[in-house]
């Protein structure tokens, strides 16, 4: 999240901003009220007149601490993807999935049961010409099957010959 907090004087919140930005919060702080237009912010605070410096305080503290308690989720009954820690679990154990593999479970379960084609998961995961790398995604997706069927005992990604691939939510 990055937090833009606008203030005639700056200089006197420089300290709030190393105190309270996390590694989920920014914070920037700013005289200039044309920054909040030209630069992209997911929150702007505008000070108010009388605003002591702890009233700024708890003012962040309510939006980190809402922030933390709202991160975003996906389920898939006990399959968990925890979307800013880019952690998943299964009945809460997690699983440790490399990067490559993380993405490429997040990519299905956000079409899940649609059928996407290889060139179209190269493009959107790896950012590269499927037709060179097609035997690495190919690995990839099966090494994320092995993983989520010896934790889950279900298949949840599925191959549709000559198309593509599945993601079913519900096996």
């Amino acid at each position: 999240m990055k937090l833009l907090l606008v203030t005639t004087e700056p200089h006197k919140l420089e300290q709030l901003t190393m105190t309270l930005a996390t590694a989920t919060c920014s914070i920037t702080v700013t005289a200039d009220l044309q920054t909040a237009y030209t630069q992209n912010f997911d929150l702007i605070i505008i000070n108010q007149p009388d605003w002591t410096e702890a009233q700024w305080i708890i003012q962040v503290q309510k939006i980190i601490t809402h922030q933390n308690q709202t991160r975003q989720l996906i389920k898939i009954g006990a399959l968990q993807l925890d979307l800013l820690k880019q952690k998943v679990t299964y009945n809460r154990q997690p699983l440790t999935l490399p990067h490559r593999q993380y993405s490429l479970l997040l990519y299905f379960v956000t079409h899940p049961d649609c059928i996407i084609t290889r060139s179209t998961i190269m493009k959107e995961v790896w950012d590269l010409d499927s037709t060179v790398w097609s035997n690495t995604l190919e690995a990839h997706i099966c090494e994320l099957r092995k993983e989520l069927q010896a934790v889950t005992g279900k298949k949840y990604i599925h191959t549709i010959s000559g198309r593509g691939y599945k993601f079913k939510s519900v096996t």
